[in-house]
């Protein structure tokens, strides 16, 4: 009986601290990769037209697996998942792939300038680029929409980690309280047997 309860009482404190553990080094990674993608996006948001925008931290995090990270309550709440930040890189790299479209036709233009294509050439590029800008400037925006919801997300995950302070708290007299509790249990009813084997 002795053995039982104190196996019992060491695996539930091991396991609940294990827990407690593990949410906590969550709510850090989720914090440095928001960080990191809001650092990049403020990067590609300052780009001139037909600067590449960078991608490299989007693509790490979803190429490390973490993208599991973004499903979180809280943020889902607030637009800021998976969902929603894939949509905005993927606008991001079509932007990208325009981008290079539009710098080819570039070179053909400046490359065929003195020949009878020059004027033909011209026309496409200059098309493209308008296209292009208009979409540069509608990306931007929903990247700068992106940038505000991940500035509040870090106030929100600060706040949610004060609140979770108190709780954190409370988590650890329980564990040790249910410890302490254990311990005496099998500690009286050690001293039971002993008395009855003895007396």
């Amino acid at each position: 009986m002795l053995s039982f309860l104190s196996s019992f009482g060491g695996i539930l404190v091991a396991f609940g601290m294990d827990r407690w553990w593990e949410k906590r080094q969550n709510n850090k990674r989720r914090k440095r990769a928001l960080n990191l993608i809001l650092g990049e996006l403020k990067e590609c948001s300052i780009k001139e037209v037909g600067h590449l925008m960078p991608t490299d931290v989007w693509e790490t995090i979803v190429n490390s697996g973490r993208t599991m990270l973004l499903d979180e309550k809280r943020l889902v709440l607030k637009k800021i998942d998976l969902f929603s930040l894939t949509r905005v890189y993927n606008k991001i790299r079509n932007l990208n792939y325009e981008a290079q479209g539009v710098n080819r036709f570039r070179e053909a233009y400046l490359q065929s300038q003195g020949t009878p294509d020059e004027k033909r050439l011209y026309k496409i590029w200059d098309d493209r680029s308008k296209i292009f800008v208009k979409s540069h400037q509608q990306i931007v925006g929903t990247i700068n929409e992106m940038i505000k919801l991940l500035e509040d997300s870090e106030e929100l995950l600060t706040k949610k980690k004060v609140k979770r302070g108190t709780l954190l708290k409370q988590e650890n007299m329980f564990f040790a309280f249910l410890g302490a509790l254990f311990g005496l249990v099998g500690q009286a009813t050690y001293e039971f047997f002993i008395d009855i084997v003895v007396y």
